[in-house]
């Protein structure tokens, strides 16, 4: 499956992942909002798991993207704390926990818009 997908696709994939990965140190450190366990995490895997099983439908990366924005406009239009957590380095979890998480979200629009949006190449093509 992996082989299959394009650069963009697996890093839309992996950025996915690493979104969770800040959900949960979030969740371990006790963020309120992600109590008693954020929905974004099984969400966000199920998107991934799209991308891998659907690796011919360019438009599965738009899943993960539309599903991301709305992620990023809540954490940074609804929640204040993502500002807050972002500003204070000096709370390493809560810091990292939210730099992973939004990282991951951003390079995930990113990547995935990408995957969906470049043009198909064919395999005689491919270098």
């Amino acid at each position: 499956m992996w082989k299959k997908l394009s650069s963009a696709a697996r890093t839309h994939v992996a950025s996915l992942v690493v979104a969770c990965g800040g959900f949960l140190v979030l969740l371990v450190a006790g963020v309120p909002e992600l109590q008693p366990f954020p929905p974004g995490v099984p969400v966000l895997l199920v998107a991934a798991l799209a991308v891998l099983v659907f690796p011919g439908r360019r438009w599965v990366p738009l899943i993960g993207v539309a599903l991301c924005l709305v992620i990023a406009f809540g954490a940074f239009v609804i929640y204040e704390g993502t500002l807050i957590r972002l500003a204070d380095p000096g709370a390493a979890t809560l810091f990292l926990g939210t730099v992973l998480q939004m990282g991951g979200v951003i390079a995930a629009i990113v990547a995935g818009a990408v995957a969906a949006l470049a043009p198909h190449r064919s395999r005689s093509q491919r270098v």
